[in-house]
């Protein structure tokens, strides 16, 4: 937890829940990353093993659970950050505004996959293959075009996803410095 010792060195004396709203979007940052890294691992993966079905289909499965869980743990973490925007001066990421319907889209869809197994599409509308084939188009298209998809919205997991998390970093490095009162930016050149 870089931002812990951060804190310890600079002295934070701001109010805790502000302490513990940075770490948290900063945990889920790490771990939505970790999640995608999974992912592109994954797909290395899948191509060593074509001669054996069943393996495929094991890793075929394991890939889409981590994507499942990188996308709950992705918005989660720019909600988290998005909630620090009243406490600094530091502004949201535009690219991750834009994208923060289709990010909530995509958590919704797979944080609610156990409703789309039983048939149901959104609250109380069931409809089982409507329901099942948007799972279906979700794996074929991780598989096929690498993009996190449900419905109109999508992330690739390669260039897409990866400037979101380097926003996301940036401002809640940037914010974390302020509710910290340092200018150890300005006196470090950071990354």
């Amino acid at each position: 937890m870089a931002l812990q010792a951060w804190g310890n060195l600079t002295g934070y004396r701001g109010p805790r829940e502000h302490l513990w709203l940075v770490l948290t979007a900063a945990r889920r940052l790490d771990t939505a990353h970790r999640q995608i890294e999974r992912v592109r691992e994954g797909f290395g993966q899948l191509k060593e093993i074509k001669p054996n079905p069943m393996r495929r289909m094991e890793e075929t499965l394991a890939v889409l659970g981590d994507a499942q869980l990188a996308m709950i743990a992705l918005y989660r973490a720019a909600s988290a950050a998005e909630r620090i925007t009243p406490h600094v001066n530091v502004p949201f990421p535009a690219l991750v505004k834009q994208r923060m319907e289709g990010l909530k889209q995509l958590r919704d869809a797979f944080e609610h996959a156990d409703d789309r197994a039983l048939g149901y599409v959104s609250r109380g509308e069931k409809d089982p293959e409507k329901a099942w084939k948007s799972m279906v188009v979700f794996g074929k298209a991780l598989i096929g075009t690498r993009e996190i998809r449900y419905r109109k919205w999508s992330l690739g997991i390669d260039k897409p996803a990866t400037g979101i998390f380097l926003s996301l970093r940036r401002f809640i490095r940037k914010a974390w410095l302020e509710l910290c009162h340092t200018d150890f930016e300005s006196r470090h050149q950071l990354p």
